[in-house]
Protein backbone atom coordinates (compact mmCIF):
# COMPACT_ATOMS: atom_id res chain seq x y z
CA UNK A 1 0.00 0.00 0.00
CA UNK A 2 2.83 2.47 0.44
CA UNK A 3 3.55 2.20 -3.36
CA UNK A 4 -0.02 2.74 -4.28
CA UNK A 5 -0.81 5.53 -6.75
CA UNK A 6 -3.16 7.87 -4.84
CA UNK A 7 -5.79 10.11 -6.52
CA UNK A 8 -6.78 13.23 -5.26
CA UNK A 9 -10.30 13.97 -3.72
CA UNK A 10 -11.16 16.11 -5.96
CA UNK A 11 -10.67 13.52 -8.95
CA UNK A 12 -13.77 11.35 -8.06
CA UNK A 13 -16.41 13.73 -8.89
CA UNK A 14 -15.13 14.02 -12.59
CA UNK A 15 -15.39 10.30 -12.38
CA UNK A 16 -18.70 10.39 -11.65
CA UNK A 17 -19.42 13.15 -14.55
CA UNK A 18 -16.95 11.44 -17.11
CA UNK A 19 -18.60 8.46 -16.62
CA UNK A 20 -22.20 9.87 -16.56
CA UNK A 21 -21.58 11.29 -19.85
CA UNK A 22 -20.91 7.80 -21.33
CA UNK A 23 -24.25 6.45 -19.71
CA UNK A 24 -26.46 6.61 -16.87
CA UNK A 25 -25.33 2.91 -15.90
CA UNK A 26 -21.97 3.89 -15.57
CA UNK A 27 -22.56 6.91 -13.60
CA UNK A 28 -24.76 5.34 -11.27
CA UNK A 29 -21.76 2.91 -10.63
CA UNK A 30 -19.10 5.67 -10.32
CA UNK A 31 -21.59 7.61 -7.78
CA UNK A 32 -21.34 4.08 -5.57
CA UNK A 33 -17.81 4.01 -5.94
CA UNK A 34 -16.85 7.28 -4.27
CA UNK A 35 -17.21 6.61 -0.88
CA UNK A 36 -14.73 3.62 -1.53
CA UNK A 37 -12.49 5.47 -3.28
CA UNK A 38 -12.39 7.91 -0.53
CA UNK A 39 -12.00 6.06 2.23
CA UNK A 40 -9.17 3.50 0.40
CA UNK A 41 -7.54 7.23 -0.88
CA UNK A 42 -7.18 8.22 2.80
CA UNK A 43 -6.48 4.96 4.70
CA UNK A 44 -2.95 4.85 1.42
CA UNK A 45 -2.50 8.60 2.47
CA UNK A 46 -2.13 7.63 6.20
CA UNK A 47 0.09 4.39 5.40
CA UNK A 48 2.38 6.61 3.12
CA UNK A 49 3.35 8.23 6.83
CA UNK A 50 6.65 7.49 8.73
CA UNK A 51 5.62 5.03 11.42
CA UNK A 52 1.94 4.07 10.86
CA UNK A 53 0.78 2.12 12.77
CA UNK A 54 -0.11 -1.14 11.01
CA UNK A 55 -1.39 -3.26 14.15
CA UNK A 56 -4.33 -1.19 13.96
CA UNK A 57 -5.09 -1.16 10.52
CA UNK A 58 -8.82 -2.18 9.93
CA UNK A 59 -8.26 -4.90 7.64
CA UNK A 60 -11.74 -6.17 7.01
CA UNK A 61 -12.68 -2.69 6.56
CA UNK A 62 -9.95 -2.49 3.84
CA UNK A 63 -11.30 -5.76 1.96
CA UNK A 64 -14.66 -4.73 2.26
CA UNK A 65 -13.90 -1.32 1.08
CA UNK A 66 -11.60 -2.64 -1.85
CA UNK A 67 -14.45 -4.80 -2.65
CA UNK A 68 -17.23 -2.49 -3.47
CA UNK A 69 -14.93 0.02 -5.31
CA UNK A 70 -13.17 -2.66 -7.46
CA UNK A 71 -16.92 -4.21 -8.35
CA UNK A 72 -17.98 -0.53 -9.47
CA UNK A 73 -14.95 0.49 -11.35
CA UNK A 74 -15.43 -2.91 -13.49
CA UNK A 75 -18.64 -2.32 -13.80
CA UNK A 76 -18.16 1.29 -14.82
CA UNK A 77 -15.89 -0.34 -17.65
CA UNK A 78 -18.15 -2.55 -18.46
CA UNK A 79 -21.18 0.49 -18.86
CA UNK A 80 -19.15 2.24 -21.11
CA UNK A 81 -17.68 -0.40 -23.65
CA UNK A 82 -21.07 -2.11 -23.94
CA UNK A 83 -21.82 -2.31 -27.44
CA UNK A 84 -19.12 -1.39 -28.68
CA UNK A 85 -17.34 -3.12 -31.49
CA UNK A 86 -13.64 -3.44 -31.28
Amino acid sequence: MRDAAIWDDDDLPTLRALASWFSSDAGDHAARALAPLRWLGTQAREAKRAGFNWEGFPWSKYREELAIAQYHVVAIWGAVTAGRVT
